[in-house]
């Protein structure tokens, strides 16, 4: 009995938010990002070509204080890595088609 008093007592007493208030989550990336060239809804009305959505991804994060890197291009995708103060901290895929930044870390 002494036991599970205990208990409730150290449940009510310990605060339950101590750990996810010491260490608050930090998204990098929001999910299913766009690209500045294309509208809100993942429509281009024209597709950009391979050159003007690697200056857009670039100028993209460079206004976040980030720098995209371009690692790779085939078709209507780039691959790039996100790096900010010299460390990766996403690499992201954009589809040229619709416009959509992906996280793929």
């Amino acid at each position: 009995m002494k036991k599970l008093i205990f208990i409730i007592l150290l449940l009510v007493i310990t605060p339950s938010g101590i750990h996810a208030e010491s260490y608050p989550a930090q998204t990098i990336m929001p999910y299913e990002e766009r690209c500045p060239l294309c509208g809100a809804y993942g429509y281009c009305e024209q597709q950009p070509s391979s050159r003007e959505a690697a200056r857009a991804l670039k100028t993209y994060y460079a206004k976040k204080g980030m720098k995209a890197t371009i690692i790779k291009q085939d078709g209507r995708f780039i691959e790039a890595e996100v790096t900010k103060n010299n460390k990766i901290i996403d690499r992201v895929l954009l589809d040229c088609r619709t416009g959509r930044i992906r996280s793929i870390y």
